[in-house]
């Protein structure tokens, strides 16, 4: 036999067995595809355990995407009601400065009068700043030990302000040296009281700092697994 018939009927062989094998490898994946559904229905608890546990796993990416969405928006809030304690103690520390330049310069009933209605200007912007902080460590979250020390140095604050200026402002039908005397003693409390205000300044600033590092932190991540 010439060699040419030999190979092409070795081919023609190799040709009809490929297509035997893949003719069977249909058949099997015909055969996989219809005993998978059969299965699922025969075994419709199992299916429905495997659609409930698609259901939760679903429903917890999207919970704990609101959650961060919810604590970003809650530090945006505090940020603003902190920026307002800013201007607060800013506003305060502003009529501080005024108390000393122009307040009781002498002993007389109007300068009295004067010094404790400029000290109750101070202490309202004081008041605002405390209450702003409150409302701030209400809505503080996870964040509240640092927002209730901020709100509790406010109060101590105001505290030492109404002891030692507010109701240290001297009578103007003292002697003389007992004036002068108490009048130091109010120059120095607002001294002191400016100092404090510029460290709770400080002390918000870099709250609010830190708050917009978190925010950008949470930005980044709030995308909603795909389940496969």
């Amino acid at each position: 036999m010439p060699i040419t018939d030999i190979v092409g009927t070795t081919v023609v062989e190799f040709i009809d067995y490929s297509t035997v094998v893949v003719a069977i490898m249909i058949l099997w994946y015909i055969g996989k595809f219809f005993m998978v559904g059969r299965e699922e229905e025969a075994d419709p608890e199992k299916w429905a355990r495997g659609a409930k546990e698609k259901r939760a796993s679903v429903k917890a990416a999207v919970d704990k995407h609101k959650e961060k969405l919810d604590i970003s928006a809650a530090s945006k809030k505090r940020k603003r009601l902190l920026g307002a304690a800013l201007g607060s103690l800013h506003r305060a520390v502003d009529k501080a400065h005024n108390f000393k330049d122009d307040a009781l310069k002498r002993k007389e009933v109007d300068q009295v009068r004067d010094a404790k209605s400029r000290a109750r200007e101070i202490r309202k912007y004081l008041m605002l700043a405390r209450n702003v902080l409150h409302r701030a460590h209400r809505s503080a979250g996870g964040d509240r030990e640092y927002t209730r020390k901020l709100y509790d140095s406010m109060a101590a604050i105001i505290q030492h302000f109404d002891a030692d200026v507010k109701n240290g402002i001297p009578s103007d039908e003292i002697e003389d040296a007992l004036w002068n005397s108490k009048k130091r003693t109010v120059f120095k409390s607002i001294d002191d009281m400016m100092g404090y205000c510029w460290q709770m300044y400080d002390a918000i600033e870099k709250y609010i700092e830190t708050a917009e590092k978190k925010d950008v932190e949470i930005s980044t991540s709030t995308r909603v697994p795909v389940s496969s």
